[in-house]
């Protein structure tokens, strides 16, 4: 089965930039995995298990530097705040209306399919 998990170049800045600003303008429902830590990589290919098929509008980013796109994860609704400092989020759930739902932080841990799924209930639900 095809992955639809989109690795954003490291080695890029320009280019990673424009690859997820033309992700969050397609309707997809997005986690986005902040970092290149072994958690970041396999908490990515964790997520990425529960994507679906290729019409279904969830998607996986990885942003392996956070420091190339971080303009762009600012500018990114977050109405309940749930992003305090970028440095310690390893992920963000994202709706398709690009509304920040869910987050989770980095703790030196791998998330639970149980916790991946949660977010990923979130962004769909828009809770």
């Amino acid at each position: 089965m095809p992955t639809k998990l989109i690795t954003l170049p490291a080695d890029n800045p320009a280019q990673a930039q424009a690859l997820l600003t033309q992700t969050l303008k397609e309707d997809k429902v997005l986690l986005i995995v902040i970092g290149s830590t072994n958690i970041a990589v396999n908490t990515a290919d964790r997520a990425a298990r529960f994507t679906g098929a290729p019409d279904e509008p969830r998607w996986v980013v990885r942003a392996p530097q956070i420091a190339d796109v971080i303009d762009i994860l600012k500018a990114i609704q977050d109405p309940a705040s749930l992003v305090i400092d970028w440095d310690d989020t390893l992920l963000i759930a994202v709706s398709i209306t690009d509304v920040i739902r869910d987050m989770i932080d980095q703790d030196g841990t791998l998330p639970t399919l149980v916790r991946l799924q949660t977010a990923w209930m979130k962004a769909e639900n828009n809770q």
